[in-house]
């Protein structure tokens, strides 16, 4: 994966418009983690939970047991 850097993305023109860039939220995560299915996915969920919630803890991702 190439490394992005966020200021790649918030310099682009009209950018600045965007709240998240004026306020310094964005964050890069791992696009082959979301792009592929298969496992890695749920690590791709988890990496957007902790970009979105930071000072949470992420939910319990395991499926629930048929009794």
């Amino acid at each position: 994966m190439e490394n992005i850097d966020p200021a790649r993305v918030t310099s682009r023109p009209g950018w600045e418009r965007i709240s998240a860039v004026r306020d310094g939220r964005v964050v890069a995560v791992n696009e082959i983690l979301l792009n592929a299915p298969g496992p890695n996915l749920v690590e791709g969920a988890l990496q957007v939970w902790g970009a979105l919630y930071p000072d949470e803890p992420p939910p319990s991702l395991a499926l629930p047991r048929e009794s």
